[in-house]
């Protein structure tokens, strides 16, 4: 509870100090709601994290040359929080510092040996995605069907989750927009969930399989041999 209050107290002395004025509700005097706000945030935040997640907040830690706490704290946290000049974000977002170029990310992308995962996956999932195939009339023909499968089998080898850009898609046969459309109706149907991403950074997107997908492949997987997936 004391690392979690920790939190808030710096996100909120960072909003309230350095918001550039685009926060709307501070100028309209309803400082109470951004920050009750910024304290259910906060706890949704946490209930959400992935182990990936954390991995990443380790290695920011260790890192030295990212001060993240004095960084939001070098100006005062008193409850008057007086408004300071502000500041651009490039000059007080010193994370930039750990992740590597963009440039890097791609190559690393572009030059990644993919082995595709072709085993069928477990029946309950499989019946699942075909019925809402077909229920909205959305063909999936062989090699179509393949693709999916790759890239379930790839979240699912990675513990559930994994960052994927263009390049990658396309490796697993995802070649243009309207193959990518199959992910999107994973998404619909709610077998995986997408989140944030950054060209800019080189920061691919974000896909997890979300619940009743892992424990249907936790299942799925714990009986009998794995076959390649049929048509």
């Amino acid at each position: 509870m004391d690392r979690f209050e920790h939190v808030i107290k710096c996100l909120t002395t960072f909003v309230l100090q350095k918001h550039n004025g685009f926060v709307t509700r501070l100028s309209e005097g309803k400082t109470e709601e951004v920050i009750s706000q910024i304290r259910r945030i906060v706890g949704s935040e946490i209930s959400r994290f992935s182990e990936t997640g954390k991995q990443i907040f380790s290695q920011i830690r260790k890192t030295n040359k990212v001060k993240l706490a004095p960084l939001l704290e070098a100006e005062g946290t008193d409850t008057s929080f007086s408004f300071l000049s502000s500041v651009r974000f490039t000059e007080c977002c010193s994370v930039s510092e750990y992740l590597p170029k963009p440039e890097y990310r791609r190559r690393k992308a572009e030059e990644a040996v993919y082995e595709p995962d072709e085993t069928s996956l477990p029946e309950m999932l499989e019946a699942a995605i075909r019925r809402f195939y077909e229920k909205h009339n959305i063909k999936c023909r062989k090699p179509t069907w393949l693709k999916v499968v790759r890239f379930l089998n790839y979240l699912w080898g990675k513990s559930g989750e994994g960052r994927l850009g263009i390049e990658s898609l396309k490796k697993m046969g995802f070649t243009n927009h309207s193959s990518r459309q199959h992910i999107k109706h994973l998404e619909t149907m709610g077998v995986i969930v997408s989140e944030g991403y950054c060209p800019v950074a080189g920061i691919s997107k974000l896909y997890r399989l979300r619940e009743p997908a892992t424990k249907m492949f936790a299942e799925g997987r714990s009986h009998g041999v794995a076959q390649p997936a049929q048509d």
